[in-house]
């Protein structure tokens, strides 16, 4: 989009904000659909991304029974619900002004709770607006406390919502195990407690997680709604809001109760019967939260659920003889979360272990060259949502695969060149580039291009990084002339200039970059590992017998000179294992 254009827009959305609480709900929904339509279709940048993972992601859950057009409304769907959403929230009189717009169903289930005298816990998911859901029940009359989790202040956010969310009483609870008691008050009072019950179970919460049936996959959350159930004698009652086709009126669901008896984990999993139907129907009204309580990418709850299939626990449990498991090994060493579509898609197809050799080799090559090149990954999920595209079409080759990361240009997308990988590698201070992890990865790597394909060393874990030169290399490392050499505090304090202050400042150079690192199988005493290399080298020997270290022995001195003929050794084992864009010759060495 033109700058004019975005500049426009971003004005026109200013005076939206402004102008929505006053315009008619009529208008003000129509209004919101209108600028909704828009941001998805012309606006780029973020929104379009988000678009792209909306797509993906539901492809990936749903499958085939879809088609592309199917996929692309319920993305634009998406957009659309999240605005209409603020809408709801500037509707002056809150609950009750959204009852005008409201069907509700099922309110006898509501009136039945209360004259059981045990109040009732009403359980919603992160489903169309789920605050206009509990502000409707307030807006009924019903006395209702909402539990939940919030990574900012409560009592902050409680005053900004509630011009429109009618709450009749609005406490606001931290989902944590102190407010069982307080739940447990609120029910003996024969109120209701509202509470979204689709969120994952954060790494604090003293909550223990079940394993569940969902949307055909595997998700874990805590059964908390029908524990509590269960100890106060109170029924869950599952309440759904979903919006109707004009967009402007919505329609309250509300479920017969869900009684826990003596198995809440048996009558949480009913609990969920009625929210997967909805979602089923209405997929693009959907926003789930994460743990934590931070928000998550469009639709990535969908990418959650994928991850529970049989394709994704192959990158998550790889057997050992499973051709997938190098591949699952760096994608969590490096983390990159951005490929998984991709790489379920082309699990889904027919796609031949030599294929998956080829389409290993591009990705892992792609991701470790920008790493070591210190190139940013926070363009990865375009770079890989552009691949699941090209992936989609099905009968996907490596070389297309290779082609797309060869076709990638600027400093957020390039693949790196042998000239750019082969700079960064000899020159960079790697330890401050990656982390050590990732470091001892790449290196166990380069160690098994000495040995038998596929011989393989053990896990990363196993493997602790050494500087053969160490950091602090002045007491025991003369200079080459002889000299003893200078801190980097004295460097600096003094200002010394000179061949000392020169020659300090070119080892300084060289000291973490990876022709000067090794792996040992445990790190070394201090006291040896700031010995001189005539203690030195035997210890590390002696350390590990990887053929890496066993290189060492044709060096009579570790200097300079030697730090940098390693480098280039090493780095011509490691653009082996991981080819750049270009084609380069044969290096007579074995990939693993």
């Amino acid at each position: 989009m033109e700058a004019p254009f975005r500049s426009a827009f971003r004005s026109a959305e200013s005076a939206y904000e402004k102008a929505i609480s006053l315009l008619p709900p009529a208008l003000a929904y129509r209004a919101a659909l209108i600028r909704s339509d828009i941001g998805y279709r012309f606006l780029g940048g973020r929104r379009s991304h988000e678009r792209e993972n909306i797509i993906d992601s539901l492809e990936l859950v749903f499958g085939d029974g879809w088609t592309p057009g199917g996929f692309d409304r319920v993305a634009r769907d998406y957009f659309r619900v999240r605005s209409c959403a603020q809408v709801d929230m500037r509707l002056s009189g809150g609950g009750k002004a959204l009852l005008g717009l409201a069907e509700v169903r099922g309110r006898e289930h509501l009136e039945a709770a209360l004259q059981g005298g045990k109040g009732a816990i009403i359980a919603s998911a992160h489903f169309d607006s789920p605050w206009s859901c509990f502000s409707l029940i307030g807006g009924l009359g019903f006395p209702i406390t909402v539990v939940a989790r919030w990574s900012w202040k409560p009592d902050a956010r409680l005053k900004r919502n509630l011009p429109y969310v009618y709450l009749h009483r609005p406490n606001i609870l931290r989902n944590s195990l102190g407010s069982a008691v307080q739940i447990a008050n609120v029910l003996k009072s024969n109120e209701f407690v509202g509470m979204l019950i689709d969120a994952d179970v954060a790494e604090d919460d003293p909550s223990t997680p079940m394993t569940f049936d969902f949307l055909g996959g595997k998700v874990a959350l805590a059964p908390g709604a029908t524990t509590i159930a269960r100890l106060t004698g109170s029924p869950v009652i599952v309440v759904m809001l979903h919006r109707t086709e004009d967009w402007r009126h919505q329609v309250l669901e509300i479920f017969p109760p869900v009684t826990a008896g003596s198995d809440p984990v048996a009558a949480f999993a009913r609990c969920l019967v009625p929210i997967e139907e909805r979602i089923r129907r209405y997929p693009a009204q959907w926003d789930k939260l994460p743990a934590a309580g931070k928000m998550i990418r469009p639709m990535e709850a969908f990418l959650r659920l994928a991850r529970r299939t049989s394709g994704f626990r192959r990158f998550e449990d790889p057997q050992k003889e499973d051709s997938l498991r190098r591949l699952a090994e760096f994608f969590d060493t490096f983390e990159i979360s951005a490929a998984y579509r991709s790489l379920l898609l082309l699990l889904k197809g027919e796609t031949i272990d030599a294929e998956w050799k080829g389409a290993r080799e591009t990705l892992e090559s792609y991701v470790a060259r920008r790493a070591v090149c210190n190139l940013a990954a926070t363009n990865y999920n375009r770079v890989f949502s552009g691949l699941a595209r090209i992936v989609q079409k099905g009968n996907t080759t490596s070389g297309e695969i290779r082609g797309y990361f060869a076709s990638l240009a600027g400093g957020s997308s390039v693949w790196p060149d042998d000239e750019a990988f082969s700079s960064a590698w000899q020159t960079a201070p790697i330890c401050s580039v990656i982390s050590s992890d990732r470091i001892a990865y790449i290196l166990r790597r380069v160690n098994e291009t000495y040995q038998a394909e596929g011989t393989d060393t053990g896990p990363v874990g196993d493997l602790a990084i050494e500087h053969i030169m160490p950091s602090q290399w002045h007491a025991a490392w003369p200079l080459p002339d002889g000299s003893r050499g200078l801190t980097p505090q004295e460097l600096v304090e003094n200002k010394v200039g000179g061949p000392a202050a020169d020659a300090s400042r070119e080892r300084d150079s060289l000291i973490h970059t990876f022709g000067n690192l090794t792996l040992v199988a445990q790190p070394l005493d201090t006291t040896i590992s700031n010995s001189g290399w005539e203690t030195k080298k035997p210890e590390i020997l002696k350390s590990s017998r990887l053929q890496i270290n066993l290189q060492l022995q044709s060096y009579d001195a570790w200097d300079e000179d030697a730090i940098r003929l390693r480098g280039r050794e090493l780095f011509e084992r490691a653009r082996g294992v991981w080819p750049g864009p270009a084609p380069h010759p044969g290096l007579g060495v074995t990939r693993s």
